[in-house]
């Protein structure tokens, strides 16, 4: 894990209110499917530029495809399609940024980002970047790519702008709370022998 990910001190608090549509997606926009998750923007929007990738890329500093939390399970960002909103120009379906897990036996989707659109104006997070997790303050950073753009008719309109951004997701499991909820292997041996070893006291000593 690289030094990005020691650092998360270093995020700004999200806004309590979904951005408008035609701006940068934020924190406000992640709809969360697990419970005690919340979001900070470690990384403030960059648009995309030349070269590629530009110094905002989160690609240039999270290095990871994919990463274990503390509870074991495979974390991943994907994009999948979803239809448009209603009242949308764009025909087609548009992409959804989502967080998953999966176990090696099943699946679960841990947050979403779902496109949106005002009539001719559509917004959505494409091609999924890079994560990376850290146990210590439990804490997932994801690369988010964003793209606006026009839909009138049967062509595209301006403008058309694409940028990146990286939101911190808290609340996961911590090492520390995993350390505190360990018991070790011999104590728990010694308390189940000390309660057998009562409980056929209190036997003995019954008529």
């Amino acid at each position: 894990m690289k030094c990005a990910a020691t650092v998360l001190v270093a995020f700004v608090c999200s806004g309590a209110f979904a951005s408008g549509p035609g701006e940068p997606f934020d924190c406000a926009d992640w709809v969360f499917q697990e419970s005690g998750l919340s979001c900070a923007v470690w990384h403030p929007w960059t648009i995309w530029e030349e070269p590629f990738p530009p110094n905002g890329d989160p690609r240039t500093y999270l290095d990871e495809l994919s990463s274990f939390d503390m509870a074991q399970r495979l974390i991943r960002a994907r994009k999948v399609l979803v239809p448009a909103p209603e009242g949308c120009e764009y025909v087609w379906d548009m992409p959804q940024l989502e967080i998953y897990w999966r176990d090696g036996a099943s699946e679960g989707v841990i947050a979403h980002l779902p496109p949106r659109c005002n009539f001719e104006q559509f917004e959505w997070a494409d091609d999924p970047s890079n994560i990376e997790f850290d146990p210590i303050s439990g804490t997932l950073l994801v690369g988010v790519a964003d793209v606006t753009g026009c839909w009138s008719g049967s062509k595209s309109c301006a403008p058309w702008t694409a940028g990146w951004w990286v939101a911190a997701i808290h609340g996961f499991t911590t090492t520390s709370e995993v350390l505190d909820s360990y018991t070790p292997a011999s104590q728990q041996t010694s308390s189940s022998a000390h309660a057998s070893q009562t409980a056929r006291t209190v036997e003995e000593a019954t008529p």
